[in-house]
């Protein structure tokens, strides 16, 4: 399945202004990796807005709710302050947390990891702007690969032992997307519990696909929130 530049930021353009009427997404990279990464985060968005009506809100460094929504498109802090960039806030079943893009985290070897998507908690985030160091607690990771060529099994082994540096039990949220299959991927994925799940063939021409990617993220949530 082929998909162009120009289908992905329609489509993020089409969810977002679901669940956000007036808003612009502005990318620092208007490359396909980025904007792909981007319309993973607007299925997560859409997702938790359809768990928990009313539950997300954009905000960005200078305020609530920016009509131009700015999104890291190349690791980070969540600290810095280089643009007027924006993040998702939800407050589900009195549980807050912050999903971010690109933002780097400093595992339990001290190592320093940067995921495409990640969920932090709000206190924790809030400490690592006020402190201006690395967050080391993470509740959810997404890694999000659009390639043009085959998906090779490094990939998903290099995500699992990023998570493994903080500790896979704590993560409540663990999947591993792309726009192409993968066979070893997928059986790697699926023969442990621990490991991430796998949604291949993810894209706007594939609504089933984009149902089974949001189910499976609702399930992930329901499981930590409740």
């Amino acid at each position: 399945m082929s998909v162009s530049l120009s289908d992905l930021l329609g489509e993020i353009d089409v969810i977002m202004n679901q669940i956000y009427p007036g808003s612009a997404v502005e990318l620092i990279r208007r490359t396909k990796d980025s904007v792909y990464m981007i319309y993973v985060l607007s299925l997560v968005i859409k997702a938790i807005e359809e768990l928990f009506p009313g539950s997300v809100r954009v905000m960005s460094i200078n305020g609530i709710n920016p009509r131009k929504l700015i999104f890291r498109g190349s690791p980070g802090t969540i600290y810095s302050n280089r643009h007027n960039y924006c993040y998702i806030c939800c407050n589900c079943n009195n549980e807050e947390f912050e999903i971010h893009t690109c933002v780097k985290y400093t595992g339990s070897s001290g190592a320093s990891h940067e995921f495409d998507i990640s969920f932090i908690d709000k206190e924790e985030a809030v400490k690592a702007r006020t402190k201006n160091k690395n967050p080391s607690k993470i509740r959810g990771v997404i890694e999000c690969k659009f390639y043009g060529s085959h998906l090779n099994i490094s990939l998903i082994r290099d995500f699992q032992g990023a998570i493994l540096d903080f500790g896979f039990r704590s993560i409540m949220v663990k999947r591993f997307v792309s726009n192409r299959g993968s066979r070893s991927i997928r059986l790697y994925c699926r023969k442990k519990s621990e490991r991430p799940h796998f949604h291949f063939h993810l894209l706007p021409s594939n609504r089933s696909e984009e149902q089974l990617f949001k189910s499976g993220v609702k399930d992930s949530i329901r499981k930590w929130i409740g």
